[in-house]
Formats: structure tokens, C-alpha cells, sequence
């Protein structure tokens, strides 16, 4: 597992992979800019109408709030922790890109994946990320017990959030050679290889700055630990011959 990340970190200035960050920064950074013009503009809409129980703050009140220092500071410190999030939604239409860079590297003798439609990488990314909203807003009363006894809210956080995440990255990839149901059978064998790949990811996912690189260098990850899988795979099969 750490020999596939190692290998992903050290292919990261390969040009299929600059180009890829490149484009999922910036098409997430305009998701950030249009959420936060829609939302001023929501609320010059609303006027001085107030917020129906919330009686002591007036829509006006809440632009000036908006377009304030205070909110921008704020805004800035959910956009650094969401973006990497927001950024694997995108990578879900490039993954092709960074899976076929790694096979061409790394696994040249081995058959070349079937490339996924466009759209079918958006819509995984986009039910991903809500399945992840979703599951993490249901844990949040262990996160909150977790925040009088760490071990808890740890053990809950990069285990939930490793195993969506181990996941779909191995769905990813794995859809590229195989149909839907040999991915899943494979996926369940080897679950408790993929959750260790997993709680990796999602630690790292929290560590500034390297959060940013962290979707493609999961995916090309999970492309190592997917060969591998089929390496072993394909052995105990011709040893049962």
C-alpha cells in the first residue's frame, strides 16, 4: 500500500497529471465563485425581510455581513477544507487521464482499460460526494461524543470516510477492466485491503496543502493497488489449473 503511494507521489509532475490538477482546481474554484455570487445575490433579493424565527437580523444586515472581512475570512477557511472534496467530483471526469498515464508507466505489457463516458465520471463523483455529506452528517453525534473522547470520533471519521473513499477510487479504476458485478465481487474479497489504502487517504485528505493533490494522487494510487489485486489474483487462478 505505501509502495503505491509512493509510486503516485513520484509520478505527480508527469504532464497528464499537472494537466489534470490544472483543470479540477480551476472548474472547482469557479463552483466556490458562483456559490458565493448566487448567494449575495439571494439575498439582495430578500430585501430587508427577516429570516423567519431568526428576528434579530434583517437580509440587509446579512450582505453587509456577506460583504464583509469577517465572512470572506470564514468563507476562505470552508473553501481550503472543501475544495479537495469538491476537486474529486471533477476528477471523476479525468480519472481515465491519470489511469492511463500510470498503466503506460508503470504496466506497459498489460491490456489497456476501457475508457468511461464523461458524464458517467460526473455523476459517479457527484453521488459520491453526496453519500459522503450524507453518512458524515448521520456520525456527527459520535463526533460530537468524540470530542470529549478522541479515540471515538477518530476511529469513526477516517473509518467511515476510508472506507466511501477506498471505495470509490477502486470503482474507478476497476470499472475501466471489468463489468459491475466482478468489480463488487472483487471489492468485497479484498475490503480489508482497500480500508488501510482508505483511512490513508482520508487522513491525508486533512493535511493542508497536500489535500489539494490528494484526488489524484488517491486515483493513481488505487490504480497500483488494483494491479496488484490482479496480479494475485490472476496467480491463485492459474495455480488452481
Amino acid at each position: 500500500m505505501l509502495a503505491a503511494f509512493a509510486k503516485a507521489v513520484q509520478q505527480m509532475p508527469h504532464p497528464a497529471f499537472r494537466r489534470v490538477v490544472i483543470r479540477s482546481a480551476i472548474l472547482a474554484a469557479l463552483v466556490f465563485v458562483v456559490l458565493f455570487y448566487l448567494v449575495g445575490w439571494a439575498l439582495a433579493q430578500i430585501g430587508d425581510v427577516r429570516f423567519f424565527w431568526i428576528t434579530w437580523v434583517t437580509a440587509k444586515e446579512m450582505i453587509e455581513f456577506v460583504s464583509g472581512w469577517g465572512f470572506n475570512i470564514l468563507s476562505g477557511f470552508i473553501a481550503l477544507f472543501l475544495f479537495p472534496w469538491v476537486a474529486s467530483i471533477f476528477i471523476g471526469l479525468f480519472v481515465e487521464e491519470i489511469a492511463e498515464a500510470v498503466e503506460k508507466s508503470h504496466y506497459p505489457g498489460d491490456p489497456p482499460g476501457r475508457s468511461m463516458p464523461m458524464w458517467r465520471g460526473l455523476v459517479t463523483g457527484l453521488k459520491f460526494i453526496a453519500v459522503l455529506v450524507v453518512l458524515n452528517l448521520l456520525a456527527i453525534p459520535a463526533y460530537i461524543i468524540g470530542f470529549f473522547f478522541a479515540p471515538i470520533g477518530i476511529l469513526v471519521f477516517y473509518g467511515l470516510n476510508g472506507y466511501l473513499l477506498s471505495r470509490e477510487y477502486f470503482e474507478l479504476v476497476a470499472h475501466r477492466h471489468m463489468d459491475e458485478r466482478t468489480v463488487q465481487d472483487m471489492r468485497r474479497r479484498n475490503r480489508w485491503r482497500l480500508m488501510p489504502a482508505g483511512m490513508l487517504m482520508a487522513f491525508l485528505f486533512t493535511v493542508p496543502v497536500v489535500n489539494l493533490f490528494m484526488p489524484i494522487i488517491a486515483a493513481a494510487a488505487m490504480v497500483h493497488i488494483f494491479k496488484g489485486m490482479r496480479e494475485v489474483r490472476a496467480s491463485l487462478q492459474e495455480s488452481s489449473v
